[in-house]
């Protein structure tokens, strides 16, 4: 929170933006430089400031004054700029490290599976766990979230809900968290990330959870209210066409009791946000994934009882038929 406020004062309000400029830089100690050498070289001579002198000096004191104050100002707002360029690109590192861990533990998997092989039948099947792939993706963003960003294990969720696509029915297809979360249908039936990011079928980012309830944009629930309203969300709608259908998902990831970043500074917000969007990414290959294997399963489930209906049929046509013999 005072990070925030500090880039707020410091960063990102009009007055540091003027402040911080390339002409304030330049022109302000110019000015100073110019009107103590006017002062200095021609005092005696004009006589416009030789009857005026005190209060020259008083002008002089009140610009260099001014000036000092700038540059302690334009200093303390270098200070934070640089140490959020060294902290985005911590950042960015331990995010590179845990997309290669992914990597790692999907090819891994894929080696030890490969090797094992005897038919091509299940080959799919045995290769592909979605499910698990999607574990050790948010066990990697864990310990992202735990040693980069110093959260507590219990301030951040990830949440993967599905419509199921026989009944239509939204539900939690996997959590972090062994918690109780809002119900889905709630969510969907309230001004929540989830209903925009399902209506627009854009990703969100919210830096500032209370800012964005009060703008309608995000649904507070009780764990929210218990952790006074702080926090942030990514959230992230995926529609996937299957060869019978869609398949329709929504990625949510929050932060409980602290904020990922404040609200006013663009630059970190799209940083944080695009980091996020990394690991949502990486879930959403699984999903697809998850979708294939969720429609061939269907699809074999159908061929396998077309094939007992027509088992059955001959079984009760060649009954018939024996009975008519008979």
């Amino acid at each position: 929170m005072w990070v925030g406020i500090l880039h707020f004062l410091f960063l990102t309000n009009p007055l540091a933006k003027i402040v911080r400029h390339k002409i304030a830089e330049t022109v302000v100690p110019t000015i100073v430089g110019l009107y103590f050498l006017i002062l200095d070289v021609w005092g005696d001579e004009f006589d416009f400031i030789k009857d005026n002198l005190e209060d020259h000096k008083k002008v002089f004191f009140i610009l260099v004054s001014f000036t000092v104050a700038l540059l302690f100002y334009r200093g303390v707002g270098d200070f934070l700029d640089s140490k959020r360029i060294d902290d985005m690109l911590k950042l960015f590192s331990s995010l590179f490290f845990s997309i290669e861990n992914i990597i790692g533990v999907k090819k891994s998997r894929f080696s030890e599976t490969i090797a094992t092989l005897d038919s091509v039948d299940d080959t799919f099947e045995r290769i592909t766990h979605p499910k698990k792939q999607i574990k050790a993706i948010i066990s990697q963003a864990n310990r992202h979230f735990v040693e980069i960003l110093q959260l507590k294990r219990d301030a951040f969720d990830f949440t993967i809900m599905r419509k199921n696509p026989i009944t239509d029915d939204w539900y939690y297809l996997l959590s972090d968290k062994a918690w109780q979360h809002t119900e889905p249908s709630i969510l969907l039936e309230q001004n929540s990330s989830a209903a925009h990011c399902l209506r627009t079928g854009e990703k969100l980012f919210l830096p500032d959870k209370k800012f964005a309830a009060k703008n309608g944009e995000y649904y507070l629930s009780e764990r929210d209210k218990r952790n006074d309203c702080l926090g942030s969300v990514f959230c992230k709608s995926y529609n996937i066409k299957t060869p019978t259908g869609k398949e329709q998902f929504i990625v949510t990831i929050t932060t409980y009791g602290v904020s990922l970043c404040g609200r006013h500074d663009r630059r970190v917000i799209d940083s944080v946000e695009s980091m996020l969007g990394e690991f949502a990414l990486r879930i959403e290959l699984e999903l697809i994934l998850f979708s294939l294997k969720e429609w061939l399963r269907t699809q074999k489930e159908i061929q396998e009882a077309a094939k007992e209906a027509e088992k059955k049929a001959r079984k009760e046509a060649k009954q018939r038929q024996n009975t008519k013999n008979v």
